[in-house]
C-alpha cells in the first residue's frame, strides 16, 4: 500500500470519530499531490477549511491536467475565510 493511500486510510478512520484538525487533512491533501492523486485531493476537498488546503488541492489538480477544476476551486477560495 502507498503512503499516500496510508494517509487516507487513517484520515477516514479518525473522520468516522470526529472532526479533524487542519493541519491533518493539509497533510493528507499534501500525500495525495505529491502522488499525484488529484482524485483523492478533489474527495478531500470537501473536508477544506482554509486557504493553504484548498492551495494544496488546486496544486493536485493542475499537476493532474485538471486545470479546470482548479479554476473552480479557485473561485470557491473567496468564501473561506
Amino acid at each position: 500500500e502507498a503512503r499516500w493511500q496510508r494517509c487516507l486510510t487513517l484520515l477516514e478512520r479518525q473522520l468516522d470519530v470526529g472532526p479533524i484538525g487542519p493541519v491533518v487533512i493539509t497533510t493528507a491533501i499534501s500525500a495525495c499531490e505529491k502522488a499525484k492523486k488529484w482524485q483523492a485531493a478533489l474527495h478531500l476537498a470537501r473536508c477544506v477549511k482554509d486557504c493553504v488546503a484548498l492551495s494544496s488541492v488546486m496544486s493536485a489538480c493542475v499537476q493532474g491536467s485538471e486545470w479546470q477544476r482548479a479554476l473552480c476551486l479557485f473561485s470557491r477560495a473567496g468564501n473561506i475565510d
